[in-house]
């Protein structure tokens, strides 16, 4: 996950992120039940410092694409496109 720049903008507790390339963008709201555990998996990645549970699934996305899904539990909703693999 090098190089990757976020960018974010909030709106009534609304997040949305995309990588500095322009490739991928999440748009995220909700709560994560399980980001302590999520946090844990990711630990040993490029990108530590997750401010909030959009950030999380980002970087979860970057590692383990659709994968993701089978990891998260909680309450939440996001659309994630992603340019380069449709």
């Amino acid at each position: 996950m090098a190089g990757i720049t976020v960018e974010k903008l909030r709106h009534q507790g609304a997040v949305s992120l995309e990588t500095g390339k322009n490739s991928t963008w999440i748009a995220f709201s909700g709560k994560l039940f399980n980001a302590p555990a999520l946090r844990e998996l990711l630990k040993e990645t490029k990108i530590q410092d997750f401010r909030d549970d959009g950030e999380l699934i980002f970087a979860l996305y970057q590692e383990l694409g659709a994968g993701l899904l089978s990891h998260l539990d909680g309450v939440y909703a996001f659309a994630l496109y992603d340019e380069k693999h449709g």
